[in-house]
């Protein structure tokens, strides 16, 4: 009997370690329940992203502002990882596959930050740097390290006018 007690006591001492090495929230406190804002979400002046399960396309129309023309632009990624931040905010994640006007690189990493989400509405923004200029990486480990909840702050400077269905 005693054997078959401290068997016992090790399978639990086991299960209990086993559970105790397991995160759940990613160290934010909330659970990454892989999140992705899917749908079309205009902000009514010519900009839009297009956003599927694995699939992100932004699109801003050609705009005039004080006589000066600004060109279209359009950034496209495969969508391979989305961190959730809290139930209604996050980050996508994205391979770059193709660009118009927009300072990035094909083949180079960057995200998509979204919060206040709703069905019918949603904030979404591109990372800048200081000097106004998007932000890429050249590895998804990299970017998995830089674009997360404590640099939204340090990268989005200004928030979409709200994109909407």
């Amino acid at each position: 009997m005693s054997s078959f007690k401290s068997l016992l006591i090790l399978v639990f001492m086991f299960a209990v370690l086993l559970f105790m090495g397991c995160s759940s929230d990613g160290g934010n406190g909330f659970q990454n329940v892989h999140f992705i804002p899917v749908g079309e979400w205009n902000d009514g002046f010519g900009g839009a992203y297009n956003i599927s399960s694995t699939t992100l396309e932004y699109y801003m129309a050609e705009s005039v502002w004080e006589g000066v023309t600004y060109p279209g632009s359009l950034l496209k990624g495969d969508i391979l990882v989305a961190n959730d931040f809290s139930s209604n905010s996050g980050v996508l994640l994205l391979r770059i596959t193709e660009l118009n006007n927009i300072e990035l690189t094909v083949g180079k990493y960057t995200c998509v930050y979204y919060r206040d989400y709703t069905s019918s509405h949603v904030l979404l923004a591109n990372p800048i740097d200081e000097a106004w200029d998007p932000i890429e990486t050249d590895t998804l480990a990299q970017a998995e390290s830089l674009f997360t909840v404590h640099n939204v702050g340090t990268h989005v400077s200004m928030w979409g006018s709200g994109y909407g269905r």
